[in-house]
């Protein structure tokens, strides 16, 4: 303990603590102004002669700045921001257009091997009809019903060859 330098104190001090605390906060507003630094003290002390005992003593301080030209207004603090959301927009807009092109590019190719079977099937049946008559021409010209055709050799340029 520690005497008192001043007679209005009374006797000497019984007991003095003192704690220091500082508590900053600070926060940017989208308009630039910032809310600063916030200081509590808190000091105890515990005296003879005081009214109050044990004291305490503290401090808040408040901080607020505006700058006129840096970061001054909406826009120029919410400029980084707009300009991701456009990127957001611009990548899904992106995505939704591939999307559609792959949905678009599987349906043509389901389609093309729908065609492409049916068209399988036409021929098969246009061979299987083909072998039939075949079979039915081969049979009726082994039992005479039809004439057997003359090849000769003529070129279809030469002066011999006539047309129909």
């Amino acid at each position: 303990m520690s005497p008192t330098a001043s007679s209005l104190a009374g006797a000497s001090t019984l007991s003095s603590l003192s704690q220091t605390s500082n508590v900053n906060y600070t926060e940017e507003f989208q308009t630039g102004t910032c809310l600063a630094q916030v200081l509590r003290r808190l000091v105890h002390q515990q005296q003879q002669f005081s009214i109050v005992n044990p004291s305490f003593f503290s401090g808040l301080t408040f901080s607020i700045g505006q700058p006129l030209w840096r970061k001054g207004g909406l826009f120029a603090n919410r400029a980084p921001i707009i300009i991701a959301q456009r990127g957001i927009r611009q990548s899904q807009a992106t995505f939704q257009a591939q999307v559609s092109d792959v949905v678009a590019r599987a349906i043509n190719q389901y389609w093309d091997v729908v065609e492409a079977r049916k068209s399988l099937e036409v021929i098969r049946k246009s061979v299987e009809l083909a072998d039939t008559s075949y079979k039915r021409d081969k049979r009726a010209l082994e039992l005479g019903a039809l004439p057997r055709l003359k090849f000769t050799a003529r070129s279809p340029r030469s002066p011999s060859a006539k047309l129909p």
